[in-house]
């Protein structure tokens, strides 16, 4: 049996380092190249996200005394979603979000910057979609699977299903998912002509 753990000790790092309590600890098990558990602790909030292939996405908040299953929004329409954004690592990453981000502004509700630890926020419905640019497998694994055990979809910008060889992500429910795909791919069809 092929098996591996991914783990992120410290998503978020630049917000860690700055104090902002935006972070969190990623924790994946993969076995035979499918992601099997999905775990995510945000020390600040005290809320641990897991996941298990099959069995379905939890919040687990024992400050609050909650203990909840996941499921995506039902938002239907661009103009009421909350989409959570990551401007990547490096400028042309950064650029490309900022162009992508442009083109769905007049369209949603409100964004959020948020780091990949909160994909769970999108899991749970409170966000009801997540896109990053520069993908890696300890940074989504585990939020990838809470997603998709919550109802949601996620795929790269392609709309091929996300794998931890992905270089971006989106992640949403399966309603807004084509909308923000179709936006993200017009964005990018614009900067490359420029």
């Amino acid at each position: 049996m092929r098996l591996s753990w991914i783990v992120d000790p410290l998503d978020g790092t630049t917000f860690h380092n700055r104090g902002l309590p935006f972070f969190s600890v990623m924790i994946a098990l993969q076995i035979r190249k499918r992601i099997e558990l999905g775990l995510s602790y945000c020390p600040f909030t005290s809320d641990l996200f897991m996941s298990w292939r099959g069995k379905g996405s939890f919040r687990r908040n024992n400050r609050f005394r909650l203990h909840k299953p996941l499921q995506v929004s039902k938002i239907k329409e661009l103009e009421e979603a909350i989409i959570g954004y990551s401007y990547g690592k490096t400028e042309p990453q950064a650029e490309q979000i900022s162009q992508i981000l442009k083109r769905l502004l007049p369209s949603c509700r409100a964004f959020t910057r948020i780091a990949g630890s909160d994909i769970g926020y999108v899991a749970s419905g409170a966000c009801d979609a997540f896109l990053d640019n520069s993908s890696t497998p300890w940074d989504f694994a585990a939020a990838a699977l809470m997603v998709r055990e919550a109802g949601g979809k996620v795929t790269d910008f392609a709309g091929r299903e996300w794998n931890s060889s992905s270089k971006t992500i989106l992640a949403s429910n399966k309603i807004l998912h084509s909308q923000v795909l179709s936006l993200i791919n017009t964005s990018n069809r614009d900067s490359a002509r420029s």
